[in-house]
C-alpha cells in the first residue's frame, strides 16, 4: 500500500527518499550516509554493496561527532567547568546477565 504525500521541496532527492520510505523500498547508500549527515561530496569507498551499507551502519554521523568534539574541546578549554561523575553513588541501570 503506498501513501500519497505532498512534498513543498524542489529537492528531488528528499523526495526520493521520502517515497522509497513510504514504499517499502530500500534506501541508496548514499540516502543512508544523507541521514548519517555524510555531505554529498564524501566519497565512500567499498567493494560490494553490503559493505557500503555497512560502513555507513557502523559510522557515528557527521554532526553528533561534530557536536561531541566540540563539547570535549569546550571541557578541555574550560578545566573549572568540568565535573567529574561521583562514581559512589548508585547505578541508575543495573545490569542483569
Amino acid at each position: 500500500m503506498t501513501k500519497e504525500i505532498l512534498v513543498i521541496d524542489d529537492n528531488s532527492d528528499i523526495r526520493r527518499l521520502i517515497s522509497s520510505i513510504l514504499k517499502d523500498q530500500d534506501l541508496t547508500v548514499r540516502e543512508a550516509a544523507r541521514i548519517q549527515t555524510f555531505p554529498d561530496s564524501f566519497k565512500f569507498f567499498y567493494t560490494g554493496i553490503a559493505d557500503g551499507y555497512k560502513m555507513i551502519g557502523n559510522a557515528v554521523p557527521v554532526n553528533l561527532a561534530f557536536h561531541i568534539a566540540r563539547a570535549i574541546a569546550e571541557d578541555l578549554t574550560n578545566p573549572k567547568q568540568l565535573q567529574l561523575a561521583d562514581l559512589s553513588e548508585e547505578p541508575l541501570v543495573e545490569v542483569v546477565a
